[in-house]
């Protein structure tokens, strides 16, 4: 079982790793690319991505975690019940 959990804390990682470095490299390139002229108007879909794909990502991550900790739960629930 903890090699289980080792492998999954540790994609959890490098995909935590992987979706830094990618908003830094998007953040830089934004901030480089499309500074605000006046007058403009911000892009409402841009807005609404960057708030729904981190939460996508949170999902995606805790999901395999709840499923770790709830056979982790299971498992020494069924040993403390066979223990005499």
């Amino acid at each position: 079982m903890s090699n289980g959990a080792m492998m999954t804390q540790t994609s959890v990682l490098w995909i935590c790793a992987f979706v830094v470095a990618g908003v830094f490299a998007v953040m830089i390139h934004s901030i480089a690319t499309f500074r605000r002229a006046a007058g403009s108007r911000p892009n409402a879909l841009a807005e609404i991505l960057w708030a729904i794909v981190p939460i996508f990502i949170m999902v995606s991550t805790a999901l395999p975690a709840v499923r770790m900790l709830a056979s982790q739960h299971a498992t020494s629930a069924v040993q403390a019940h066979n223990d005499p």
